[in-house]
């Protein structure tokens, strides 16, 4: 059976996945939140700025998002972590977050239908994700 990737725009769904994707990535990064650590409680707060190009138009999407569990670690330094998205194909979007590819593929049967193939992520790691971009000591608003 052969494959060609299809170039189809992202959906809504994918482009949360992708940035959750991303957040996870940087949280990871960090050595205070390694699998072997273990918080009583934990609060902070992060905000999501997406310019979104649709057909030459731009939607723009602005939230901050607290969060919180258990008793507040308001004196505690945050752990800031930034990041940005830069112009990528859908597809690079897609197999840098893991995300299935969609593709025509031609079948035993000698016809092409449609699917969704997940790649390996690339070797490299996700464009503007450097191991060492964590920023604990900047100053300012958590920014991701």
């Amino acid at each position: 059976m052969s494959e060609m990737t299809v170039a189809l725009p992202l959906s809504g769904e994918e482009v949360i996945d992708a940035v959750l994707d991303r957040l996870r990535q940087k949280l990871q990064r960090d050595c205070f939140l390694s699998r072997n650590m273990a918080y009583e409680s934990f609060d902070g707060s992060f905000m999501i700025e997406l310019r979104l190009k649709d057909n030459g138009r731009i939607a723009e999407v602005q939230t901050t998002v607290n969060v919180s569990q258990g008793e507040s670690a308001k004196n505690q330094k945050p752990i800031v972590v930034a990041g940005k998205f830069h112009d990528q194909a859908p597809n690079e979007v897609r197999q840098h977050a893991g995300l299935p590819v969609p593709a025509v593929v031609d079948t035993q049967e000698g016809k092409r239908e449609m699917k969704s193939i997940r790649y390996a992520r690339p070797s490299q790691p996700t464009p503007d994700v450097d191991p060492g971009d964590n920023l604990p000591e900047a100053e300012g608003e958590p920014l991701i």
